[in-house]
């Protein structure tokens, strides 16, 4: 399934520059617009929707998917999937950067990409957020 997912994803880019290639745990800006989202958490997950707690999440639409693949010299291991015109990053909270202000803006956010390890995270890839300045 998750094969068929790449293939499916890999061919809605065009192959061309409309999904720039990064690499997880490096540093990099992704230009967007920052939504805070609601998500059902423990216990179920959404299982359970009347027990269930909510979740608060912001979320970065990135103007541009991009494709990202692991670097095994820097690798944590743990993102070790390639993942192919993402566009959506749960942006999780850095030292004192807030996110608020920002909510509905274009903006450009700067930090780490890492592959969801958590139930607690609603998207495919996090980024630790290290600054968001508007664009």
């Amino acid at each position: 399934m998750k094969l068929l997912w790449a293939l499916l994803s890999l061919l809605s880019c065009k192959g061309d520059d409309s999904c720039p290639i990064l690499h997880y745990n490096t540093r990099v800006e992704i230009s967007g617009v920052i939504k805070k989202e609601t998500f059902y958490g423990p216990p179920n997950y959404g299982e359970d929707t009347l027990n269930d707690t909510k979740e608060l999440a912001y979320i970065l639409y990135a103007n541009q998917p991009v494709t990202i693949f692991p670097l095994p010299s820097i690798g944590d291991g743990i993102s070790t999937d390639s993942l192919f015109c993402v566009a959506k990053f749960q942006l999780v909270k850095w030292r004192d950067v807030e996110f608020e202000s920002f909510i509905g803006k274009k903006v450009i956010v700067s930090g780490p990409l890492q592959q969801n390890i958590s139930p607690h995270y609603h998207t495919d890839v996090v980024m630790n957020a290290e600054s968001v300045t508007l664009k």
